[in-house]
């Protein structure tokens, strides 16, 4: 059985990074002034973004973002959002540290944990750039990511709307006096009795699903039959902790500072621990730093058994730290600090049923 979950996982992978090494020739041997005169489009920005809509997802296929080769393509797509939105995530960076101090001190919530700073910046230029009408944001606790997601619809002109389900109310505790909207409804509950039995619409309506909640596989199960499986047209799905290394039990020993300084000593420790168990065991079960962790098994399984997923992206230096690097490089460029790189979701889009 171990076996056959590698063997399932490893072909999980390899559909969703789009490694198909054929048709990504067929790609790469375009005229190179084709190739990259859309990244020179992007990069400009301004008056184009108003006739020309921009895809948040890299538009070419069969690039692998875990390929240091096709990370030097994947990266200036990204790079160029950040470019175009440098001034509007300085500030969202400001204002979620002043979130983030908000939450703290209380005595009847403990608020841990949020979605990292790159993640969320591109979770705000894709909400930017693709202006979705409705969100669906599954998981939110304290509400750092409601917040994220709030600012770039109000940024939007307030068109777009967000529906929240935690199980939890804290969030409206914490976003309430930090966002005037009315544009947010916010649901305590389970999300997938909620389209069960009372309301389908907020998954089958839905332009952008956030999912940041129970990391196990026995719920991506549920949530991909229930939520991603009923989706009748095209839609940007953000799941968080998927490569997250530090979330495997045998790989947590490897967790240093999870800044660029440690990143390559927890990369190698990563790697050994995974040699390690397969030399003990006889299986590769673990083997390392590009592993799903979370739900990421059955999350990544579902994708290529229904072929439903196109563009996978990752922000993770773990998983993809060639084009990781290229992308940090970009933050900096335009004065954008951070220090705590580890940014486990993943992008993707989800096709329509045909």
């Amino acid at each position: 059985m171990k076996r056959e979950a590698s063997s399932l996982l490893r072909s999980s992978q390899a559909h969703l990074c789009g490694v198909g090494a054929d048709l990504r020739r067929r790609w790469l041997l375009l005229p190179a002034a084709a190739a990259v005169a859309p990244f020179g489009a992007w990069a400009r920005g301004g008056a184009e973004r108003s006739s020309a809509r921009r895809p948040f997802l890299a538009p070419a296929n069969y690039l692998d973002p875990f390929n240091a080769a096709d990370a030097r393509t994947l990266a200036p797509h990204y790079a160029a959002f950040v470019a175009e939105f440098a001034d509007e995530i300085r500030s969202e960076f400001a204002a979620a540290e002043a979130f983030a101090a908000s939450t703290k001190g209380s005595s009847d919530v403990v608020c841990k944990g949020q979605i990292g700073r790159v993640e969320a910046a591109m979770l705000y230029v894709a909400i930017r750039v693709e202006r979705p009408q409705r969100v669906l944001e599954v998981g939110a606790l304290c509400g750092s990511s409601t917040r994220w997601i709030l600012a770039a619809l109000l940024r939007n002109g307030g068109v777009g709307t967000l529906t929240t389900f935690d199980l939890h109310d804290f969030a409206p505790t914490f976003v309430r006096p930090s966002v005037e909207t009315d544009r947010w409804t916010f649901v305590r509950g389970d999300v997938l009795a909620h389209v069960r039995e009372v309301d389908a619409a907020v998954a089958t309506e839905a332009d952008l699903i956030f999912v940041d909640a129970l990391h196990r596989n026995a719920f991506a199960r549920e949530y991909t039959r229930e939520l991603l499986g009923r989706a009748r047209r095209r839609v940007l799905v953000f799941a968080h902790d998927i490569y997250s290394p530090f979330m495997i039990p045998l790989y947590k020993p490897c967790q240093r500072s999870m800044t660029e300084a440690t990143l390559d000593e927890e990369r190698r420790c990563l790697t050994k621990r995974a040699a390690e168990f397969a030399g003990a065991h006889g299986t590769d079960t673990f083997y390392g730093p590009t592993q799903a962790g979370g739900e990421g098994f059955e999350l990544t399984s579902w994708l290529a058994r229904t072929g439903r997923g196109r563009g996978l992206v990752t922000f993770s230096p773990y998983a993809a730290p060639e084009f990781t690097r290229r992308v940090f490089a970009a933050f900096r460029e335009h004065d954008i600090d951070f220090s705590q790189i580890n940014n486990p979701s993943i992008f993707f889009e989800l096709r329509p049923i045909e």
